[in-house]
């Protein structure tokens, strides 16, 4: 337990990095919170700099700490698939909710990736189909990245173990199925704001 335990704790640390916070600092001398949707994350971060250099270069270090962090997690917990899960998650924890930036950061979406990647990596190239299918319909970031993680959750949620661990060679796949709902939870709960505006006609907020 001490080991998963610091797998979270060390999850949480780097999933807290500042990127996008860091590199829009250093890009154009600005406050990411006080700019564009406000959000610290790489849409955000490429919207403000107007730098595809910049968004892109914080996808990847974003992706790149849920990778790490779940990595280590599963090291640290001796190859558990629960260790990996709880690290994943404290990434997407830190990653939102930043104590560095009083707890105002991301989306989850890059760190969440990350994580998924390591658990299980069939799960990512589903993921993308779907944000694409979602934005084809909607034509609208926030929204289709909300769609997109609900019916991930949907999928986890409603395919019965049986058909999953079939599809997905999981060993553990209560565990993995567990994980992907808290993921999907989380980053829907970041994305409830903007949902909201979509669905009163508002534009949102860079427009």
């Amino acid at each position: 337990m001490e080991r998963i335990a610091l797998g979270v704790l060390l999850g949480y640390v780097i999933g807290s990095f500042p990127t996008a916070y860091l590199l829009v600092r250093w890009k154009s001398r600005m406050d990411i919170r006080n700019a564009g949707s406000g959000n610290v994350g790489t849409f955000n971060s490429f919207l403000v700099t107007r730098s595809w250099a910049v968004g892109g270069a914080v996808l990847a270090i974003d992706v790149v700490k849920g990778v790490c962090a779940t990595a280590l997690g599963i090291s640290l917990g001796g190859g558990s698939a629960i260790a990996g899960a709880a690290a994943g998650v404290a990434t997407v924890l830190g990653h939102n909710y930043p104590v560095w930036l009083r707890f105002q950061g991301g989306r989850g979406l890059a760190p969440a990736a990350g994580a998924v990647l390591v658990m299980q990596w069939m799960i990512v190239p589903l993921w993308c189909v779907a944000w694409l299918c979602s934005y084809t319909a909607l034509r609208s970031v926030n929204p289709a990245n909300a769609l997109a993680c609900m019916l991930l959750l949907g999928l986890a949620a409603g395919v019965p173990s049986e058909y999953s661990s079939r599809l997905l060679g999981a060993a553990e796949i209560t565990v993995l199925r567990g994980f992907i709902i808290i993921l999907m939870g989380l980053i829907l709960l970041r994305h409830a704001e903007p949902v909201r505006d979509f669905l009163a006609g508002r534009k949102e907020k860079w427009q």
